[in-house]
């Protein structure tokens, strides 16, 4: 089986990653620029966050595709809240 990190992007395959976070301001910077080139796009759920989790997210996944000129395309999703 191949390593995950060694995987290539094949035209006709398209892989999403999504995050679940809650105040991970200070955490996104230790894992987005890690996600492999070949992954289509990121999706962060973003669980009522009170911190900067969404804006760093943007932010920083804007950084890591200029920076490796990836085709990536993050989305945001805040998480609908429960009405009773």
């Amino acid at each position: 089986m191949e390593s995950v990190s060694r995987m290539e992007e094949h035209s006709s395959t398209r892989i999403s990653v999504v995050i679940p976070a809650h105040n991970e301001e200070k955490n996104l910077q230790y894992i987005l620029p890690y996600i492999p080139h070949w992954i289509h796009e990121v999706i962060l759920i973003n669980d009522h966050s009170t911190d900067k989790t969404g804006r760093v997210f943007v932010l920083s996944t804007q950084r890591v595709v200029a920076a490796k000129g990836r085709r990536c395309r993050p989305v945001l999703r805040r998480l609908p809240g429960i009405s009773l």
